[in-house]
């Protein structure tokens, strides 16, 4: 059961390099909106100190609309309600969009223009700060997220946390070693370190 998408989720990032770690998330949210019978599964990734998130990956079902394009640059303003939520590291879990409490009335209308009934979003924490969230739409029918569910998926957000930083840190010394210059070394005829210089020098 839901054991095994953890299982499967984790190792299917396993041995993946770099350039494959997105088409890695992008497999991963597709098997566990299957699993879970959604019809959107998405990662958002927060940026600007948390002020700001992006749809940075999505999966859909062929009964939902793609969102991803809509869904870039989004602020506190935009969403304020669900911003409080998750900088909590809350779960936000909204069985029935339409009894969203008044001071969600801009994530209401949002939702709705999605033709969301309910969703869950999982947030994706390291070393205390958060990177962003997991979330998964139901369009069809409403859906309610057991606790065991829950707390399933709040493992998957640790294996989402996991990958995110290690993008993150290949990214960051792929731009390092493009930032290093060339050096050239010079050796004597028996190996001998003489000297080097960087083509600007």
């Amino acid at each position: 059961g839901l054991l095994h998408l953890v299982l499967e989720v984790s190792t299917s990032f396993i041995n993946l390099s770099p350039k494959e770690i997105d088409t890695g998330i992008n497999n991963a949210l597709r098997m566990i909106g299957e699993f879970v019978k959604v019809d959107r599964s998405y990662l958002f990734q927060f940026h600007e100190g948390g002020l700001k998130m992006d749809n940075s990956h999505e999966w859909c079902s062929c009964e939902a609309f793609p969102q991803i394009h809509r869904l870039q640059g989004i602020t506190i303003d935009d969403m304020p309600w669900f911003f409080h939520q998750i900088q909590k590291f809350d779960f936000v879990h909204v069985p029935a969009v339409s009894e969203l409490p008044e001071e969600a009335c801009a994530e209401k209308k949002e939702f709705h223009a999605e033709d969301i009934k309910s969703l869950i979003t999982v947030p994706i924490i390291h070393g205390g700060a958060l990177l962003g969230f997991l979330g998964l739409d139901s369009v069809r029918e409403p859906k309610v997220w057991s606790s065991d569910e829950i707390s399933l998926l709040k493992v998957v957000g640790e294996i989402f946390a996991n990958v995110l930083i290690h993008k993150r840190s290949e990214e960051a010394r792929n731009a390092l070693l493009a930032a290093i210059p060339d050096i050239m070394f010079r050796l004597s005829a028996d190996g001998t370190f003489l000297d080097f210089n960087t083509p600007n020098s």
